[in-house]
């Protein structure tokens, strides 16, 4: 069990600089939903929703300088790149809720079977009473 931990550890995305945006960095996720996806047009949409809707939790100038998109791969595969202000800026836990927020309500829409490739019981916000965020 800790050599999947520390695996794990190691898929956690990097966070690269967002090219040509002074402050602001990007992780990318690759998710494996249990549920088909709709078309990629709407798949992004949702997300979309789902990222207006967690923002709105968010101080104004923090929500302001966070995005979230979903670009669809396949059936039951898309990357979720979350832009947040580079760490360095202290601005608070945007790059968390952005991230684990979308993340959970993603889960809940279509069930993630994988994140990074790791199946969804070895991430802890994923295997807490079977989702992150089910009410």
């Amino acid at each position: 069990m800790d050599g999947i931990r520390s695996l794990v550890g190691r898929v956690y995305p990097v966070q690269e600089p967002v090219p040509g945006v002074p402050g602001r960095q990007r992780r990318l996720w690759i998710v494996r939903t249990e549920q088909e996806l709709p078309d990629a047009p709407t798949t992004a949409a949702l997300v979309e929703r789902i990222w207006q809707k967690l923002s709105l939790e968010l101080p104004v100038e923090a929500a302001a300088t966070a995005s979230v998109t979903a670009m669809r791969i396949d059936a039951c595969h898309f990357g979720l790149e979350v832009v947040t202000p580079h760490s360095g800026l202290q601005v608070g836990d945007e790059a968390l809720v952005a991230t684990w927020g979308v993340i959970g309500e993603v889960d809940l829409l279509w069930r993630i079977s994988e994140l990074q490739g790791i199946p969804r019981e070895h991430w802890f916000m994923l295997s807490q009473s079977g989702s992150m965020q089910r009410r």
